[in-house]
């Protein structure tokens, strides 16, 4: 016979697991609360921050506090960005904890609080402004900046779209700037058949970028001058058609050796450029006459791939954030060797930043006749692995932590990449001229990447799709579940 429990025994019981279950709950919202991972599946990865983003977020010292001055029933058609803006300023908050602080005021609706700004920051509010203040400096980002917006519909009636989202990448530019207030001016090399910075340019890409990184860009003409100009925080020269007379390159060494010479240059293998190779050769780098390529099947014949797909090298401070991408680069490329013993003579350190696939090889004797053919020579072409750009430095420490006055050196192989063409196709190749830049420029901690450029895009459905997707909708998916209902009936019935 069992025995009986007391009711008190049982009511007790009951009462410690209800607390029990109540402190568990407890427990478990308070853990998932404060230790979640967020995740962006979506095609777009929108509101994925980019990894430059994170780390001026990491940079900040004090709060960013960022005002949108915005009317969401406003009808200009920059309204459109406000939805895709609220969402990457949650991210933003998310990740800057409690560095990043935000305020929404609807002018239509908060006149005081509208007014106040207004006296605070000096603007009318005649447009819809993002204020981003850190430690008493301000930018303003028309609200028009954040998106390409098409208005071709507008007249027609229908509402303007929004093409791409740029929000994070105005943003992110917006507090770089007022963490270094001051502008560096980038100076790139003219008069010799360089593409030209003023008005349309095929470099207006990387120019727009590194204006956009908070700093001025200006041509220089050594024709004219005496000396690089003393506020000139990098000198690029890009891809000059015709050689340095030797006293531009005395200028230029003058420049490199002053302990504050920063240059990037993109070569272009067609010129013959002898006063630039020598100035390179002093530094370590010897760029080498001949092209990297490789042969390819076509059928019954062979092929010659004169397009080079690189790797980022891991052991520099330029390119190891970027390691696991590709990049193209279109054109003609030439390889560059690493002269290590030039290079301890005059103390200076070197690191390649991009390898050429297993498969490409340096070409002494390279041809335009493409029935003549290529193959490898072994001791006379340059194997694996070809270089097609390095790093220099001059009394430079290899930690991101640091960052020593000292002369640096980016040199590539090519120049094509850096065209606007090649640029709007493959990102990463903007990635790495940033990151070359900003590594030039001493900003080792923002190498790596640029904040993305996210586009939209839409799904285009015929008519007939349409129609399969509304008959599953509307009929076959709600027949499966009526039948299998229809089933458990049937067989409880039984």
């Amino acid at each position: 016979m069992t025995a009986k429990i007391p009711r008190k025994s049982i009511r007790i019981n009951v009462l410690v697991q209800i607390i029990a279950m109540f402190i568990l709950l407890v427990a478990v919202n308070y853990y998932s609360f404060n230790h979640y991972i967020r995740a962006d599946y979506s095609r777009s990865q929108k509101f994925v921050l980019s990894e430059q983003t994170k780390r001026v977020i990491r940079e900040l010292k004090k709060p960013v506090h960022i005002v949108v001055f915005f009317s969401p029933t406003s009808v200009s058609p920059d309204r459109v960005v406000f939805n895709d803006l609220h969402n990457l300023l949650k991210e933003l908050s998310f990740s800057g904890r409690k560095l990043i602080e935000v305020e929404y005021v609807d002018p239509t609706r908060d006149l005081t609080r509208a007014r106040a700004l207004q006296g605070q920051y000096k603007f009318s509010a005649s447009e819809n402004v993002v204020i981003v203040d850190y430690e008493g400096r301000s930018k303003f980002i028309p609200s028009g900046d954040l998106g390409d917006i098409n208005l071709d519909g507008i007249q027609q009636g229908d509402d303007p779209r929004l093409l791409s989202f740029n929000g994070e990448l105005v943003l992110t530019n917006a507090m770089l700037s007022l963490l270094s207030p001051e502008k560096k001016k980038v100076y790139f090399l003219q008069g010799h058949g360089e593409p030209p910075i003023d008005g349309p340019t095929p470099v207006g890409l990387f120019r727009e970028y590194l204006q956009k990184q908070n700093t001025e860009t200006l041509p220089l003409s050594l024709g004219s001058s005496d000396s690089v100009p003393s506020d000139c925080a990098m000198l690029v020269i890009a891809a000059p058609q015709v050689d340095l007379t030797e006293r531009e390159a005395a200028i230029l060494d003058r420049y490199w050796s002053s302990e504050q010479g920063r240059v990037l240059v993109l070569l272009d293998p067609a010129a013959r450029t002898v006063q630039l190779y020598r100035f390179l050769a002093r530094r370590g780098v010897l760029p080498m006459d001949n092209r990297v390529l490789c042969t390819v099947r076509l059928g019954f014949a062979t092929g010659i791939l004169r397009e080079v797909t690189v790797d980022f090298m891991d052991k520099n401070p330029v390119t190891k954030r970027l390691v696991g991408l590709e990049m193209l680069l279109s054109g003609e490329t030439q390889s560059l060797l690493a002269d290590v013993e030039q290079a301890k003579a005059d103390k200076i350190q070197l690191w390649p930043l991009l390898v050429a696939k297993e498969k490409f090889w340096g070409e002494s004797e390279y041809v335009t006749d493409e029935k003549k053919g290529v193959r490898y020579d072994e001791g006379k072409d340059v194997g694996y692995p070809v270089y097609v750009a390095v790093a220099a430095a001059r009394g430079g420490v290899d930690d991101d932590r640091v960052d020593v006055e000292s002369s640096k050196l980016i040199v590539v192989g090519s120049s094509q990449f850096a065209l606007d063409v090649a640029l709007t196709q493959q990102p990463q190749a903007l990635d790495f001229l940033m990151s070359s830049s900003n590594w030039l420029l001493d900003r080792r901690q923002f190498t790596g990447a640029v904040p993305k450029k996210i586009d939209q895009f839409s799904i285009n459905l015929s008519d007939t799709q349409l129609s399969s997707i509304s008959l599953y909708i509307l009929i076959v998916i709600p027949g499966v579940a009526a039948l299998f209902g229809i089933i458990a009936w049937i067989r409880r019935r039984s």
